[in-house]
């Protein structure tokens, strides 16, 4: 919005024979200038970013994307990749915020799953499928990310592994999964090794996967070193 500007008349009276840095005509008085209207323009559209009822647990900048900002020599990153974890449901989601302005980062894009939205939460079954035990339950909070330019591996507990398609930061996609049987939790940073990503279920132990969908070329392969999340970039 645009903020009309009136000048102070509680401070001092200026000098009218002073000089001043205001420029002017030579046939205008040194009063027209500083009479002259004057706006400000203030802007309201940062986005609050909020993650009740917990906070954030993980936020993991995305690599290879410098903040394209004047005298940026350094590639200071432009996005910062945030998980929320909180137990229950509904849950906190994942979100792109944008970092290019470091004192007014934004969220410009999010990821979410079903249990995201209140209604999904009210209509889950409450037992299991025999209908006799009462339903098990799994914790469903997003945890840890392993980010690289394109893609997010995101532990996601009992949504297991999710790989998110960050190529348009605004709209951030699934474009594969893993889920354990029998359903356990997902906590730890995706570890990638070798063409091969490495990680821990607090239930069923150990696994270990081969991504092959979409961008899977774009990924480090044999000899390129270890990858994760918990880890400053470039990784080692």
């Amino acid at each position: 919005m645009v903020i009309p500007y009136a000048p102070d008349t509680t401070g001092p009276k200026s000098n009218p024979n002073a000089s001043t840095n205001i420029p002017h005509s030579s046939s205008a008085s040194p009063h027209t200038a500083s009479a002259r209207p004057a706006t400000a323009s203030v802007s309201h559209t940062r986005a609050t970013i909020n993650a009740t009822p917990t906070g954030t647990h993980s936020a993991v900048f995305v690599p290879n994307r410098p903040a394209q900002v004047k005298g940026n020599t350094k590639g200071r990153p432009a996005y910062v990749w945030v998980t929320d974890e909180n137990g229950g449901c509904p849950l906190n989601y994942a979100r792109m915020i944008s970092v290019e302005s470091e004192i007014t980062p934004i969220m410009v894009g999010a990821f979410s799953i079903p249990d995201n939205q209140l209604d999904e939460c009210l209509n889950q079954a409450i037992t299991e499928p025999d209908g006799q035990q009462r339903r098990q339950q799994v914790a469903q909070q997003n945890h840890n990310p392993t980010v690289f330019k394109n893609l997010v591996f995101n532990t996601w507990y009992g949504h297991g592994l999710r790989v998110i398609d960050i190529s348009i930061p605004q709209t951030p996609r699934e474009v594969g999964y893993a889920l354990t049987l029998p359903h356990g939790i997902v906590r730890t940073y995706p570890v990638f090794k070798d063409g091969l990503i490495y990680w821990v279920d607090n239930k069923t132990g150990l696994h270990v996967a081969r991504y092959t969908g979409p961008r899977a070329n774009e990924l480090p392969g044999a000899g390129s070193g270890t990858y994760e999340g918990n880890a400053t970039s470039p990784h080692r």
